[in-house]
């Protein structure tokens, strides 16, 4: 609780939350009025057939919506986003209540599932802008997951009261107040300001498929993605699958299937809290493990069973597995990924997770019929336990390292030079840094000295002199040492306290691999170097 405090205190962490809510709300419970509303018109089949109509668009568009979240504000793609959803949904409710054709109104379905592609990457990439520290990153996304859950059970029951009290008609138009509240919410945000594009930045068609190369050339954002969209085909095969055991399995008629999802998101809440004691310990990637087993294996024993009792038992299991999964992948991948290309390296999970919903809800749908509704929900929960445990050294490779002092984090984190690195990259610099006292007169770097280490100020000021002269002050937050590490060659200036001062101090070579691990970072310090020596 104390780690979920630290995230809500961040009032802008605790906005962007509120937004991402309220659009989860919508989401979530859209899926299943559709999912009732295809069943009432062909059975298992028209379930299969909503969900890849739904996804299927959205495919081609992924791409595009990780791209608006690192070229434009993500807070006017969050808002945009909520304002189009909630015309859509408004649209698809009044085509049920004139009775229109299934398939316009599926096409409605699959236009309010575009409008809303790129909110995702733009919150995940928000995050990290918005976090203040590693502990705060991590716990945004347990708060995320949690959320998501919450909303889930939500979802459900109002779902459920709906479809006893009203009509689908209904249903789907009192949805529309929650993609409204998403944009409101948004509203609220500071404005952000995507990275200036670098000199000679690529076409469209390029930084389209930027994000794609990234994970291409990155082995553990390679193994996260797979996992991701393994466990993105096996939910959307449970979420048509759980409406098919309802009615055929557990004869627990239409409002039973949105109680069952209702266990699965209770069970996600639950497994927040399982998954921020694996945060705090630094256990990520064990936790992503023994989350894909449970997310698979409760839900094969549902088949197994057949019996309504252990089934909501199961259902809660299994949250607390998927909670697992979608908080260690997340946060794994905002710390591996570097700031201005996080838009699209979510967009590429965002893209394989449209893609893999689109195929594995009619892959649920098409195997009931030749192995019957049991044994494909059997083998539904037995395929990502499989692969998640022959590839467990793996994911013992992309474990998080050992927790840094969140005062050096921040301090690193804030310098331009660092902006965009990965969060691991500066954890890694936060690390292996040192903290240096000295005493007012002293001087830290003697101009013509041999250059070892660059330095920032923590506490204290300083006063850089060239040549003899008094060229400018420096206090805590600034840095200097850069230049002669850059160009090479001996230092540049002398560096004397003016006061006591306290510094973190990298080594030549920890800030060399830092800098040149990122092309925007590479620029920003040149364009540091080239500013301080034009005096001269």
């Amino acid at each position: 609780m104390a780690a979920l405090r630290s995230a809500l205190a961040n009032r802008d962490l605790a906005r962007l939350l509120g937004a991402f809510a309220a659009s989860a709300l919508g989401t979530l419970a859209f899926m299943i009025v559709l999912s009732l509303y295809a069943y009432a018109h062909g059975g298992a089949s028209a379930v299969g057939i909503a969900v890849l109509v739904r996804m299927a668009p959205s495919i081609l568009i992924a791409p595009y919506g990780a791209l608006l979240a690192d070229r434009h504000s993500r807070r006017r793609v969050l808002i945009a986003g909520g304002l189009l959803r909630a015309v859509f949904v408004v649209a698809v409710a009044v085509a049920v209540a004139a009775d229109a054709p299934f398939g316009a109104v599926l096409v409605l379905a699959a236009l309010t599932n575009v409008a809303g592609i790129a909110h995702k990457p733009a919150q995940a990439a928000l995050i990290p802008q918005l976090a203040r520290t590693p502990l705060e990153l991590a716990a945004a996304n347990v708060c995320w997951s949690t959320i998501t859950s919450i909303a889930f059970l939500c979802g459900s029951l109002l779902v459920g009261v709906l479809v006893a009290v009203t009509s689908l008609a209904v249903g789907f138009g009192v949805l529309a107040l929650a993609f409204l509240a998403t944009a409101l919410l948004a509203q609220t945000l500071p404005a952000d300001h995507p990275p200036p594009p670098l000199q000679g930045q690529a076409h469209v068609g390029a930084e389209l498929m930027r994000g794609f190369r990234v994970v291409s050339l990155h082995p553990e954002l390679r193994l996260l993605v797979g996992l991701f969209t393994v466990d993105a085909f096996v939910q959307s095969m449970m979420d048509v699958l759980i409406v098919i055991a309802a009615l055929e399995v557990l004869d627990v008629g239409q409002s039973g299937a949105a109680w069952l999802n209702a266990c699965w998101a209770a069970g996600g809440i639950a497994g927040a809290a399982v998954a921020t004691g694996l945060l705090v310990r630094g256990r990520l990637a064990w936790g992503l493990l023994g989350g894909c087993v449970l997310a698979g294996l409760p839900f094969a024993l549902i088949g197994v069973i057949a019996s309504a009792i252990p089934a909501i038992v199961l259902m809660l299991v299994l949250g607390i597995g998927y909670a697992l999964c979608e908080i260690a992948t997340l946060t794994l991948t905002q710390r591996l990924a570097a700031g201005d290309v996080l838009g699209r390296v979510y967009g590429v999970e965002e893209t394989s997770y449209v893609a893999a919903t689109a195929l594995g809800g009619l892959v649920g749908a098409l195997v009931v019929a030749p192995v019957g509704a049991r044994w494909a929900i059997v083998l539904a929960g037995i395929a990502l336990p499989a692969l998640a445990v022959s590839l467990r050294s793996r994911l013992g490779a992309v474990e998080a390292g050992e927790p840094v002092r969140e005062e050096t984090f921040a301090l690193l984190r804030g310098l331009e030079l660092f902006a965009t690195l990965p969060v691991a990259t500066v954890e890694t610099l936060a690390l292996r840094s040192q903290t240096g006292h000295f005493s007012a007169g002293t001087d830290i770097i003697t101009q013509d000295d041999e250059a070892e280490g660059f330095y920032v100020i923590e506490e204290g000021t300083v006063e850089v002199f060239v040549d003899g002269r008094l060229r400018r002050q420096e206090s805590a937050g600034e840095y200097f040492g850069e230049i002669a590490l850059l160009r090479g060659g001996p230092r540049t200036a002398t560096v004397r306290a003016v006061t006591p001062v306290s510094v973190v101090a990298l080594t030549r070579d920890d800030f060399l691999e830092g800098i040149g691990s990122h092309a925007r970072s590479s620029h920003a310090a040149e364009a540091v170097v080239v500013e301080r020596l034009a005096p001269a």
